[in-house]
């Protein structure tokens, strides 16, 4: 399965799907748990989910971001957190919504990969706003993405 976690206009989360390598495709469907109340603004990626081997074997995760705010510098107030599926993406909830760490750096186009002992590590951009330093933040995950540990 070719799977397709996406957002229209940054306020819902979607997903489509081919189950014949991209000859045809679903319709698109919302994700209603693919943001929590408050969320004014929400994303995934970019670009790519990724698909654990190791530990928690065959669990999806989808780096995404969101913020309460809504609207030009004012979208880069946001917060990293992840969407899990566990039933190759039938259905998802969310993990880390007060966002990585201490939530104090402000996590955007996050990237999720997984490592030689199992662990998820995080890599995003701070916020990007071209007044204030720019960095790449870390986080790691033991649990398979339910938790992450400090930025």
């Amino acid at each position: 399965r070719i799977l397709v976690p996406h957002t229209r206009n940054n306020s819902d989360v979607w997903r489509t799907w081919s189950d014949d390598d991209g000859v045809t495709w679903a319709k698109a469907q919302m994700i209603p748990e693919g943001s929590a109340p408050g969320w004014n603004w929400v994303g995934t990626g970019p670009p790519a989910s990724l698909v654990l081997r190791r530990s928690h074997r065959g669990r999806i995760i989808v780096p995404s971001y969101h913020s309460k705010y809504r609207g030009n510098l004012a979208n880069n107030i946001v917060h990293g957190h992840v969407m899990i599926s566990d039933d190759d993406g039938d259905s998802f909830r969310l993990a880390s919504v007060g966002g990585f760490g201490a939530a104090d750096k402000k996590t955007n186009e996050n990237q999720a990969v997984e490592l030689g002992n199992g662990s998820v590590l995080i890599n995003g951009r701070s916020l990007a706003n071209p007044l204030v330093n720019q960095d790449r933040i870390q986080t790691r995950s033991d649990d398979g993405g339910e938790t992450f540990g400090p930025t």
